[in-house]
């Protein structure tokens, strides 16, 4: 069981600890993998050697970890991945900005199945698969900020990021005015306030291009327009949407 007042000397270089049910060890493991080769040192209690120490070894690792994931699969939080859910608790309270703790909701589970305390933090949803590229980018980019390892980007990637914020706008307008049944003007003004008002409905407290990304991945099993009509107004209006998703847009009174 994790303990973070304990003293623990000789830390591993570990920053990331993921906690987890043992039934979806597959899956995070293979997520672990991924993290790993973009540079992000992840524990895993896969990592433990025979004659490890399991105790002393985790209680190490989550000391010295600068967040803590946790993954919530089919069968919610474990009897053991409770413990380390409620002392990954109590080092957000006690560390602040210090310390991240971050929920990821796998394949096939719920934000239903998130414990009351955790889902006070913003999760991550995998949706329908591992391979969501959107719920892997967010929380591939969260890590690499904590870590303090994350790479410059060339021009050329911040384009390409920039013109996939701008596809994925049009996909969100449609999906925030069927799910709240109102303002379809929206969709024709392109009003950024009509716009961050209908985000705040679902969203509360969105402020940033990341939590219109994860808006835009909670959101994507529902309906969603026309592939002909999401081209046209990017290409059209492409000048319009980027000040809509502009990063310094000044916050809206919820």
């Amino acid at each position: 069981m994790p303990n973070p007042s304990s003293t623990v000397d000789d830390l591993g270089e570990e920053e990331v600890f993921l906690s987890h049910h043992s039934n979806d060890e597959a899956e995070v493991a293979e997520l672990a993998d991924r993290l790993e080769r973009d540079g992000i040192r992840v524990w895993l209690d896969t990592h433990l050697k025979p004659g490890d120490e399991w105790s002393l070894v985790t209680q190490r690792a989550f000391a010295s970890a600068k967040a803590v994931v946790v993954f919530v699969g089919r069968q919610g939080i474990g009897r053991h991945q409770r413990n380390e859910v409620d002392h990954a608790l109590e080092r957000a309270a006690a560390e602040g900005d210090g310390f991240r703790l971050i929920p990821v909701i796998l394949p096939g589970s719920s934000s239903k199945l998130v414990p009351p305390d955790l889902a006070r933090y913003r999760w991550i949803y995998f949706g329908g698969s591992l391979e969501d590229p959107e719920a892997y980018a967010q929380l591939r980019s969260a890590l690499l900020r904590i870590t303090g390892t994350a790479p410059a980007a060339a021009h050329g990637q911040q384009q390409a990021l920039a013109e996939e914020d701008l596809r994925m706008l049009p996909e969100l307008m449609f999906r925030l005015v069927v799910r709240l049944r109102e303002r379809p003007e929206m969709l024709q003004s392109l009003d950024a306030t009509a716009f961050w008002a209908a985000v705040r409905k679902v969203q509360p407290g969105a402020s940033t291009l990341e939590d219109l990304r994860s808006l835009h991945a909670q959101l994507s099993g529902e309906p969603g327009p026309g592939a002909l009509w999401a081209a046209w107004l990017v290409n059209t209006r492409a000048t319009e949407l980027a000040a809509v998703l502009h990063p310094d847009f000044p916050p809206i009174a919820a």
